[in-house]
């Protein structure tokens, strides 16, 4: 991992220019072997009324990779991050990370391997965490509060097995973590065992249960196991989308977290939709305290295949030593290149 504090890609401008001049999206042929450039980024405006707060406005995340195969059965994948990290007083700090590199073998549907840096198993959002790839600008409270790792270096099982009314999914992790993570605690060489199981009926409803624990090697003082089951429904012609995932965290010091997230989405023409979520977080460790609960409103459009945009405003009660509740709002545009 290395940080960028100044020079030109401190420039939003700038990024934009160098993705679009070094990064053509498209398949690609060498050979037997294919591949395919992926780039994508975002920029945020953000605010709230939290006092001496200062907004942001600036590109939030770049991405830029490839993927590809090198024959029928083994694939490659491999995405680099420019991201921009904000806090409510203004802070903000660069990285330029490896986002994702893997190399992956498929025996089968039912049976592929993953060897590298993969996103770790956990419930539906962290697997589409990417803001991107997601409806909303700010995420659901246990991926705020860094509970379980994005991403683990390590051996993957996973696959799939399609049955008569339905598809049944899996996935089994084994590795490592070097991340900040929970209360901006870091893991070096933490050894980390995850794994999940989902069943999909007829594409229109989802029940799973995701489980992940990391253990830090030197001490062993960051130890702690999440369990999350959750669901997600679409119904009255796929406009209406229900989904809930729920947290429990165990911690080595006998100190628990819960964290919960209900939302609905209605999708009201194909470009344009709005969606309601309500967080629900309990710890008594973090900084945040206990009974932190947030009401997000977010509308979103898509205009076509390349942009999109989001507005969207969330409502902050808690009961904790930072002060009163509060109000942010948010504009998020996304271009996929």
């Amino acid at each position: 991992m290395s940080s960028i504090r100044r020079g030109f890609l401190h420039k939003p401008v700038y990024l934009f220019l160098l993705l679009a001049a070094s990064v053509h999206a498209g398949d690609g042929e060498a050979g037997d072997k294919t591949y395919e450039w992926v780039a994508w980024a975002d920029m945020l405006y953000q605010d709230n009324v939290i006092e001496d707060s200062v907004p942001f406005f600036n590109v939030r995340n770049v991405y830029a990779g490839v993927k590809g195969s090198i024959s029928e059965r083994w694939l490659y994948f491999l995405l680099a991050e420019y991201s921009r990290d904000i806090t409510f007083d203004g802070g903000e700090s660069d990285e330029l990370t490896v986002d994702r590199a893997f190399i992956e073998y498929r025996y089968s549907a039912a049976f592929r391997l993953r060897l590298g840096r993969v996103y770790s198993p956990a419930g539906i959002w962290k697997p589409i965490h990417w803001a991107i790839t997601v409806d909303t600008i700010n995420s659901p409270i246990m991926e705020d509060n860094g509970y379980i790792p994005n991403k683990t270096n390590g051996l993957e099982f996973l696959g799939t097995r399609v049955t008569a009314h339905g598809e049944w999914s899996y996935t089994l992790l084994v590795g490592g973590v070097e991340e900040e993570i929970d209360n901006r605690q870091t893991l070096h060489e933490a050894r980390a065992l995850g794994g999940d199981l989902n069943y999909l009926h007829s594409d229109r409803f989802k029940i799973g249960l995701s489980l992940y624990n990391y253990s830090q090697s030197e001490g062993g003082k960051a130890n702690a196991t999440g369990w999350m089951p959750y669901f997600e429904t679409r119904f009255a012609a796929d406009r209406f989308l229900l989904r809930a995932e729920y947290l429990t965290l165990e911690r080595r010091e006998d100190v628990s977290a819960r964290a919960f997230y209900a939302k609905l989405k209605y999708r009201f023409t194909p470009q344009w939709y709005a969606n309601y979520r309500y967080d629900y977080g309990d710890d008594e460790r973090r900084q945040q305290g206990t009974n932190h609960q947030i009401h997000t409103m977010t509308l979103g459009w898509q205009p076509s295949d390349h942009w999109k945009f989001r507005g969207e405003i969330s409502v902050n009660q808690r009961e904790d030593r930072l002060g009163d509740d509060f109000e942010r709002w948010a504009l998020w545009t996304g271009f996929v290149f």
